[in-house]
């Protein structure tokens, strides 16, 4: 990969983290290696291999029950939610994987963070970080 589109996709990543409030994003293969990343506390490579574990076993589900291809995985804890979207590229398939803690110091912060958990507002947000990734790839 080029160091302009890996710079791309930092950026990409890094307005996401902001404009999701998410803990830390990460762009990785179906094999779990990492492509890029915006975190400065959570373990990379661990996180790039629970998108993979995570879709891998989302997919095998789908295809038992045969249902289309696998979109999000979202987990949500008391701690907060997890989601790993699957981007489908002409000649492969990436996982987006974001993170977003509820545990915050700032009261307004966890006020927002419920409501982008609740009603589902960072759905949105990852859709754009998606097709921009996509169009990454596509130049």
């Amino acid at each position: 990969m080029t160091e302009s589109r890996l710079s791309t996709l930092r950026k990409i990543l890094e307005s996401l983290n902001s404009k999701g409030g998410f803990h830390a994003s990460i762009i990785a293969g179906e094999d779990g290696l990492v492509l890029a990343e915006a975190s400065k506390e959570l373990d990379k490579n661990l996180m790039a291999a629970m998108a993979g574990l995570s879709h891998s076993t989302a997919d095998r589900v789908k295809d038992q029950i045969g249902l289309g291809d696998v979109e999000n995985v979202i987990i949500e804890t008391n701690g907060g939610v997890m989601v790993f979207r699957g981007i489908y590229l002409p000649t492969n398939k990436l996982i987006l994987a974001v993170i977003m803690s509820s545990k915050k110091t700032s009261r307004l912060r966890d006020a927002a963070n419920v409501l982008l958990h609740k009603d589902r507002r960072y759905e949105v947000i990852i859709d754009e970080a998606v097709g921009e990734i996509i169009k990454t790839f596509s130049t």
